[in-house]
């Protein structure tokens, strides 16, 4: 399926099954327990004595936040582990690809198994198609939920939970690694 998608080849409608199909295998294999014996997208960890959820993260060369082990483990409160407590950790890295032509963000996670999609979602670009094309990153720490925002160009102000915001309810800062778009960041 991850082949296909990635070809550019699947018509509107294969496209839309295919990311029903990797929805529903993302929540059987990263996202939702109980754990699969011989699962390739997890790893188990058994939480001991001082670890945090960063800690943890640190150590064992997570390629996510605290916040996405949290999710994964249906933890509510990040800063509440316990010893003993048997957590599963993403396997592999993680990279997205946005389709300006559609307006869509699909994850992928590649490991052992090879690489995967795993979602597919509506993204928000730049106005006037002035997102450049390239390579980009996650900026640390620039996850945000519910965020307030000014429009750079009208300075126009929308609150967090203001249903007009174009920003939405989840934001995440990328920023340039390539020569074209190394001062590009939002």
């Amino acid at each position: 399926m991850t082949t296909a998608w990635v070809s550019g080849g699947l018509s509107a409608a294969d496209r839309r099954s295919a990311t029903v199909l990797a929805r529903e295998l993302a929540a059987l294999t990263l996202l939702d327990r109980p754990n699969l014996p011989d699962n390739p997208f997890i790893t188990t960890y058994k939480v001991r004595s001082g670890d945090s959820l960063e800690r943890i993260v640190r150590r064992e060369n997570v390629d996510a936040d605290k916040m996405f082990l949290a999710r994964i483990n249906n933890i509510s409160n990040p800063n509440a582990i316990r010893i003993g407590q048997e957590l599963r950790l993403p396997t592999g890295t993680f990279d997205a690809v946005v389709d300006k032509s559609d307006y869509t963000i699909t994850l992928f996670q590649r490991n052992e198994a090879g690489r995967t999609m795993l979602v597919s979602l509506p993204v928000g670009l730049g106005e006037f198609n002035a997102t450049p094309t390239g390579l980009y990153r996650v900026r640390v720490n620039s996850k945000l939920v519910n965020p307030h925002w000014i429009n750079p160009r009208t300075r126009e102000e929308y609150k967090a939970n203001d249903p007009a915001n174009p920003i939405g309810e989840h934001w995440i800062g990328l920023e340039g690694i390539e020569d074209a778009n190394r001062d590009v960041a939002g």
